[in-house]
């Protein structure tokens, strides 16, 4: 994002992790919530505040694509009722 003085500001750093390096609080929540969850593709949202959102994307076996969305703020895992707005 462009800055009103011409700086340019990051707004959030995205990577793709893995399953194991999910931090144990988002581990328990999603697995908490969706005990059954294979993913396939999960990318931490690193927000440059404190805030980590990570995006769990599963896919049925025809083919359907489902999305989870965690939280995680001061070592706090929350699951997202709402695609969180970045």
């Amino acid at each position: 994002l462009m800055e009103k003085d011409g700086q340019w500001q990051i707004m959030e750093v995205q990577r793709d992790i893995k399953i194991d390096e999910l931090p144990a609080p988002v581990h328990a929540v999603l697995f908490e919530k969706v005990p059954e969850i294979q993913p396939a593709r999960i990318i931490e949202s690193d927000q440059g505040n404190g805030i980590i959102i990570f995006e769990v994307f599963t896919q049925s076996a025809d083919g359907k694509e489902s999305k989870y969305e965690i939280k995680l703020e001061n070592d706090l895992a929350e699951l997202l009722s709402e695609e969180w707005q970045h």
